[in-house]
């Protein structure tokens, strides 16, 4: 009976003890976390379900702001391929090819304001709002020459 009151009494089941107490007062922190998110995300459901649309439409994924396609005009992201003014040609990041072709409307713009069309060159990461025509090709409204190349392209999961 000594040896059991003297081995409770120890050090290293105190340390044992104090050690579980922490990590079962993290998991009821994380739990208790998880269920203010869940929470959240409910109340933010119902919230949504009754606010009318936005003006100007669902938008789109993908991250690029709405608001610039709002006047019936089509864009593409992607690096420049090849220059032949006033024809540019593109690439996005799925692998096609776009014609672009500059107005003599066309406004470029950079990080710093307004550019000009010598400061495009091969391999720039470009986006171009404009009018589709027949052809396939968008005579551009405008040019905004990016300064950080796009992500990536999305690998197909090999998830199942």
């Amino acid at each position: 009976m000594e040896q059991i009151k003297q081995y409770l009494s120890s050090r290293p089941l105190r340390v044992i003890v104090y050690t579980l107490a922490a990590i079962i007062a993290l998991l009821l922190v994380f739990t208790a976390g998880m269920l203010a998110g869940f929470s959240h995300v409910r109340l933010q459901r119902r919230f949504d379900a009754h606010m009318p649309p936005p003006p100007y439409g669902a938008a789109p994924t993908g991250g690029f702001p709405h608001l610039l396609f709002d006047a019936g005009g089509h864009g593409v992201i992607g690096t420049i391929s090849s220059i032949a003014l006033p024809e540019i040609t593109i690439v996005s990041r799925d692998g096609t090819s776009r014609t672009i072709v500059l107005a003599s409307t066309t406004a470029l713009r950079n990080d710093r304001g307004d550019a000009s069309t010598s400061a495009l060159s091969l391999g720039d990461t470009i986006v171009a709002i404009g009018v589709p025509q027949g052809n396939g090709e968008i005579t551009t409204k405008l040019i905004r020459i990016l300064s950080i190349p796009p992500p990536p392209p999305a690998q197909p999961s090999t998830q199942y």
